[in-house]
């Protein structure tokens, strides 16, 4: 039989000092933070399989559920674990004071950052060389394959006769790529299958997955034959994708950004080449009356002086895909850049604590923090540094920096959640005022604040939203939209994990306890695990749940075998220790679980 014992920790127990007010365990909110933490694998595991290759590992088995997915948790899952964090933040602040509090960020965040940096990232990088997706293909299509796509890609056309001789429709999608025999050919280069292909009654404007036309998808890979050919097979001129480009904009596109995507759907791409067909289909797509998206909107041309194409200098394209850590840019602090934040967020913390020991601060109103009306100074507060994420590249939620230096825009969004954090703690909210309603706030959340942010989003020039909106005000809207999002699923999930989790669960306590080891070390497993079940002929939602059954199933065991008990084990969580009381007996000896927040 074994007993839980609970002990004092000098570092990280929140059990109250003599001196000190009682503190209630919330044993909601350390389910809810390591719920938050396990959702990043599932995110991270998830991204092989959307439709757009934006994963160093990408899978040709993919699925739209994938891109639901990962804008849906992304929306929320960051600046929600944010929260938590100030939260506790202020917990061990107001507990043991700011001493005590800037010791143990030390120790629980900043040392593991510092070590994890030197073995958790080397390892990333480490397996990322062995699966060959450093400075070459992603290997995702089989060469060999003899399909009607793959005689198009490769522009063999004997093959290609053959296929168009069988096909009953030349415009069908392959059902592993979800890209026609034209998208092929035209990424490819391949501009006598292309040619082909056209005649046999292939579509020149047909939509892939992310909205583009061959013409947009030709013009991203600087394939200036193939373009001439489409622009003089009827194709559309200025069409717009989900990423609110026309294909003038995918010539300016960066040569990394551009390397990134050849090597995920194993397209051969030079530099030079790239860099030179840019150039030449700026000049077909003008001549023929191509405009940049901002021209569409505006009303009002640019200059061919003011259009920059990259020729490998640093432009803003590329810092913001080197901040997001893309194979050519660095990894920087990779998925542990949270760490780092937390780390920059305790300097104006303690300037705030100080301030407020200055003054006898105990904390804000509470009709401030806990009434449904937050909402109307908290999504306006967080739609001023919102409004500048997802502005290089759309997306639904916030962006992500993993340099040393963030964009200001990026840290001051997350600043906003970890402070409401700091202050929802001496709310004191004993009766569960925050989230009281999550039945009805979850549900609105998903199914109408979500879809209309993800429409103004990826769809903002849609009939639905132009005939009542103007173009900023679908901006504002969208920034709006995903401020509430966030908010509103924050508040959501406190309000049910305070219901379901209202005393202490031992296997939640320790899943609790593994999820920082957990997240940090997951990375380097979640590519390998992606690399071994690439080739199988499975449904991506069948590797999705292979991939993250057995990464969470190694790191759960790894945790209790070379973790929990030993020295890395008390540096993220405290001192665990496990003393045998008997030859068939043992007794566990541990402390609470840490607030380190992370």
């Amino acid at each position: 039989m074994s007993t839980i014992v609970n002990s004092e920790n000098s570092e990280g127990s929140v059990e109250p000092q003599a001196e000190g007010a009682a503190f209630d365990r919330r044993h909601d909110l350390d389910a809810l933070r390591a719920f938050a933490m396990l959702l990043g694998i599932g995110l991270h595991g998830s991204l092989a399989y959307i439709t757009i290759p934006l994963w160093p590992v990408y899978d040709t088995h993919h699925s739209g559920l994938f891109d639901l997915f990962n804008t849906l948790v992304h929306g929320f899952r960051m600046p929600l674990f944010f929260m938590i964090s100030g939260f506790f933040t202020a917990m061990l602040w107001r507990k043991r004071g700011l001493v005590s509090l800037v010791k143990h960020r030390a120790k629980r965040i900043l040392l593991p950052l510092v070590i994890f940096s030197f073995t958790i990232i080397p390892l990333v990088i480490g397996v990322l060389i062995l699966i060959g997706i450093f400075g070459q293909a992603g290997g995702s299509i089989n060469p060999e394959q003899d399909t009607l796509w793959m005689a198009a890609k490769n522009n063999d056309i004997e093959s290609l006769k053959i296929h168009l001789a069988t096909t009953e429709d030349v415009n069908r999608f392959d059902p592993k790529t979800k890209s026609t025999a034209l998208s092929w050919a035209v990424m490819s280069g391949s501009t006598e299958a292309a040619k082909l292909l056209i005649e046999a009654g292939a579509d020149v404007s047909l939509l892939s997955s992310d909205g583009s036309t061959p013409l947009s998808q030709a013009a991203f890979f600087g394939r200036a034959e193939v373009v001439e050919l489409l622009l003089n097979s009827g194709a559309e001129v200025n069409p717009v994708n989900q990423y609110q480009s026309t294909p003038l904009d995918a010539t300016n596109a960066d040569w990394n950004i551009v390397n990134w995507i050849a090597g995920s759907i194993d397209i051969k791409v030079e530099k030079d080449q790239v860099t030179e067909g840019h150039k030449q289909v700026a000049q077909l797509l003008r001549k023929h009356g191509g405009k940049l998206n901002e021209e569409l909107k505006s009303g009002v041309a640019i200059s061919s002086d003011e259009i920059v194409i990259s020729e490998g200098e640093d432009t803003e394209a590329e810092n913001e895909q080197k901040s997001k850590g893309n194979k050519n840019g660095g990894v920087g602090f990779a998925h542990l850049w949270f760490l780092w934040f937390l780390c920059l967020l305790m300097i104006p913390f303690v300037f705030y604590a100080l301030l407020a020991q200055l003054v006898n601060w105990t904390g804000p109103p509470k009709f401030l923090f806990l009434s449904p009306a937050v909402l109307l100074w908290l999504i306006p507060l967080t739609m001023l540094p919102q409004f500048y994420h997802g502005l290089t590249f759309p997306s639904f939620g916030p962006d992500t920096a993993i340099l040393i230096f963030p964009p200001w825009h990026i840290l001051s969004l997350y600043a906003v959640f970890f402070f409401f954090g700091v202050f929802y703690f001496d709310c004191d909210d004993k009766s569960g005022k925050l989230g009281r309603i999550w039945w009805l706030t979850l549900p609105v959340s998903i199914l109408i604040i979500y879809p209309l942010g993800m429409i103004t989003v990826y769809a903002p020039q849609s009939e639905l939203l132009t005939r009542w909106l103007s173009t900023d005000q679908i901006r504002l809207a969208s920034v709006g939209l995903q401020a509430m999002y966030a908010w509103l699923m924050t508040f959501g999930l406190i309000g049910l994990f305070r219901t379901i989790c209202t005393k202490e669960n031992k296997t939640v306590r320790y899943i609790s306890d593994s999820s920082y080891w957990l997240y940090v070390a997951h990375m380097p497993l979640i590519f390998l695990a992606q690399a071994l079940v690439k080739p199988l002929d499975l449904p991506a939602l069948v590797k999705f749940a292979i991939v993250c059954v057995s990464v969470t199933g190694v790191l759960l065991l790894s945790y209790d075998l070379c973790i929990r008990y030993r020295w890395l084990g008390t540096l993220l969580n405290g001192k665990r220790t496990r003393v045998k009381k008997m030859a068939t007996e043992e007794e566990f000896v541990e402390p609470l679980p840490s607030v380190h927040g992370d």
